[in-house]
């Protein structure tokens, strides 16, 4: 039995518990080569978003119908007066939620630009999303509050492994048909993680097969409001 280059210790995660995931996460990190990643220039970070009058004025007025709002308490016609009246407010509420989903973006965008002012200018390693954020973890708190808004990392993992990706090992002659089929429920022929990890620890020579396939998820973030631990 023959190991890929770089999946020998690899093996160990299928002896360990592990699931299929970390078995990829490991394979993915395996295929990066160090030192060989171009750094690339900062990007200047985004624009705030704003909020215009228009859209203020626009929540002030909804706030202060709804306060006034005075619906049916048991079903009943609508008089004349509560079809005119409802069906404006309905209409106008409709608009104030697409504002109110601007004020998030806009809260969002500043949480967003005080962690990246706050990293200062972080190492080559910190990367920037597609809007020009930081990719990095932080969170934005105040005494007292029970509370904070956290910037939380998402991705960066191997991708799940899919038909299309064992259909390829096949077609490239990595893995037979009846491997294949060992590897996919029957008739819907998806990747079945208990059946893969179960053929890897009979045939780890397998994992070098995986590892041409197993790639990995863009890292992200997002800006989420959690209570305070």
């Amino acid at each position: 039995m023959t190991l890929a280059p770089g999946t020998a210790n690899i093996q160990q995660l299928l002896t360990d518990g592990h699931g299929l995931g970390d078995v990829l996460d490991a394979l993915v990190e395996s295929k990066a080569k160090k030192g060989t990643e171009v750094e690339v220039p900062r990007r200047p970070l985004p624009a705030v978003v704003p909020i215009s009058d228009t859209q203020r004025t626009t929540l002030r007025t909804i706030v202060s119908k709804l306060d006034a709002l005075q619906l049916p308490t048991s079903a009943r016609l609508l008089t004349d007066v509560e079809k005119d009246t409802f069906i404006d407010l309905f209409g106008e509420l409709k608009d104030a939620l697409k504002v109110l989903g601007v004020g998030e973006s806009a809260l969002k965008e500043t949480f967003h630009n005080h962690l990246d002012v706050e990293l200062g200018t972080p190492g080559p390693d910190v990367k920037q999303d597609k809007n020009g954020h930081y990719v990095k973890a932080g969170s934005v708190g105040f005494p007292g509050k029970p509370v904070e808004v956290k910037r939380e990392e998402r991705g960066g993992k191997a991708a799940s492994l899919t038909d299309s990706d064992l259909q390829r090992l096949e077609s490239m002659g990595e893995i037979d048909h009846a491997t294949y089929l060992a590897m996919t429920d029957a008739g819907i022929r998806n990747p079945n993680e208990a059946k893969i990890m179960s053929l890897l620890k009979k045939r780890p020579e397998l994992l070098g097969a995986l590892r041409k396939v197993a790639t990995l998820t863009d890292k992200t973030t997002a800006i989420s409001i959690r209570a305070v631990k």
